[in-house]
């Protein structure tokens, strides 16, 4: 956002004791919006040719792999843990996908 304010123009000033408040709506705070939105970042990393240097089974096992920890750690281990192997179980996913539509 403020790369673009400040392209359009608009100035700002550092105020280090301004409060921001994000509201985020409860639709945007499930497992499953979190999986699909990374798997759209996937998608949109291979656009951008920004994916990572992997070929179409290395990405399948990845996401494979990430998944199955995801789902496994998911019931014992703390959030920070279950939640990295689901966002890079879903970019590795999304990379996945977008290199299977590049080669239709």
């Amino acid at each position: 956002l403020m790369p673009r304010l400040l392209d359009g123009g608009f100035h700002g000033k550092w105020i280090p004791g301004a409060t921001v408040n994000h509201v985020i709506d409860s639709q945007r705070t499930t497992e499953t919006y979190v999986q699909n939105y990374f798997i759209g970042q996937g998608r949109a990393m291979i656009a951008r040719n920004r994916g990572w240097d992997s070929t179409l089974d290395e990405l399948r096992k990845e996401s494979k792999h990430e998944i199955f920890c995801y789902r496994m750690k998911r019931f014992f281990a703390p959030a920070e843990v279950w939640l990295s192997h689901l966002i890079r179980g879903s970019l590795a996913q999304g990379q996945l996908d977008a290199m299977i539509e590049k080669t239709r």
